[in-house]
């Protein structure tokens, strides 16, 4: 049986390209670890450390946080589909160089972004024993 990657995900984002500041401020008292920064389309342009966007809104005195002008370390992303396995999520890895991979959930012909996932997330879970042989 192949493992999938919803153990291995990371559910505590935000996703967002310009936030006001009260808001960001509400949405960081939920500790999310990633902000996923998305264009006024809403597509995906990199995830950036949530630790990042803190340390900006304490030494702003702007109304908004654009995500894209903040000083802070980007990483390149691409998508992956909740359902795959941890195959797929290897392969993917592999095959772009990424470091993170953004988890896409489909409903009624929408997708939203779910979560996030590491390539050492998805070794690690790779690894176990349970899972040897199946991702």
């Amino acid at each position: 049986m192949q493992s999938g990657i919803r153990d291995a995900a990371d559910y505590n984002i935000l996703a967002t390209h310009v936030m006001d500041v009260s808001s960001a401020a509400e949405a960081l008292a939920r500790n999310p670890e990633w902000v996923l920064v998305e264009d006024d389309d809403g597509n995906v342009l990199c995830l950036l450390k949530a630790d990042d966007l803190a340390r900006h809104l304490r030494t702003t005195n702007e109304k908004e946080a654009y995500l894209m002008h903040l000083s802070a370390e980007r990483k390149a992303t691409l998508g992956i589909d909740v359902d795959a396995t941890l195959r797929d999520a290897r392969e993917l890895f592999a095959r772009s160089g990424v470091e993170m991979l953004y988890v896409r959930c489909t409903a009624s012909g929408t997708s939203t972004v779910g979560g996030v996932l590491t390539r050492s997330a998805v070794d690690a879970l790779a690894e176990t024993p349970s899972q040897r042989g199946s991702g």
